[in-house]
């Protein structure tokens, strides 16, 4: 995944239609992978490992940042006049 948010993000920072799409598109599966991960790590915490914290952690980082730049993202499509 992560060549695929690389290119989507060069194609955002050009400005070109295909970045519109995919961005969107990869930050709401990296909002759903972050929670995974912060699923998984309470898992591993339960089960007496203290890693389970960290991976909790990254997750949650992760979840909670492309969350963040998905609303932003989906603000500024709003925001933004269609032209046809």
């Amino acid at each position: 995944m992560a060549p695929a948010c690389m290119i989507a993000a060069i194609l955002l920072l050009r400005r070109k239609p295909l970045g519109f799409v995919l961005g969107p598109v990869l930050l709401t599966y990296l909002v759903l992978s972050g929670l995974g991960l912060v699923l998984m790590g309470m898992m591993v915490a339960r089960r007496g490992f203290e890693t389970g914290y960290t991976l909790g952690g990254i997750g949650l980082v992760i979840a909670a940042g492309s969350a963040v730049l998905l609303s932003l993202c989906l603000r500024e499509n709003k925001a933004a006049p269609q032209t046809i």
